[in-house]
């Protein structure tokens, strides 16, 4: 894994953070259930060769339990830096809160703007932002939602 790195305490990809600190791969395990089509499953599991120092920027985030139950209503927090509004890449990592919706909901609010959903399972969670204008950066599929 010579070619992957991971870094933590980054905030803006054009200044070097003091919290900032890279850390070598030693093995990335895909989810056995991962499919590629559906994108259902999208995880992976990465283990550094040194643990992660723990600081204000750098810390651990709750997970939901292992079926995911009793989310939706709660207001969940995106992290990513995909393309903004002018299409570049963002500098600065973008966050933005957006109400987790329950499969029902999610299944009618895309039947009513037209948007075709292929494959939506019980394994995906969907979210939608109260603000017209914003929604996921695009260019940062898989990242970061946390409830």
């Amino acid at each position: 894994m010579n070619d992957l790195i991971v870094v933590v305490g980054e905030h803006n990809l054009k200044v070097d953070g003091d919290e900032q600190a890279f850390h070598d791969v030693k093995e990335i395990i895909i989810h056995k259930n991962f499919d590629v089509k559906s994108f259902e499953n999208d995880l992976a599991l990465i283990i550094l060769i040194k643990p992660v120092t723990f600081s204000k920027k750098v810390g651990l985030i709750k997970l939901p339990n292992e079926n995911m139950t009793g989310l939706h209503g709660e207001i969940a927090t995106v992290l990513g830096w995909g393309l903004n509004e002018h299409q570049k890449v963002a500098s600065s990592l973008q966050e933005i809160k957006m109400e987790i919706l329950s499969e029902r909901v999610c299944l009618n609010s895309f039947a009513l703007s037209r948007t075709k959903i292929n494959g939506l399972t019980s394994n995906h969670i969907c979210a939608l932002s109260e603000k017209s204008d914003s929604a996921t950066c695009k260019g940062d599929s898989g990242g970061k939602l946390i409830p």
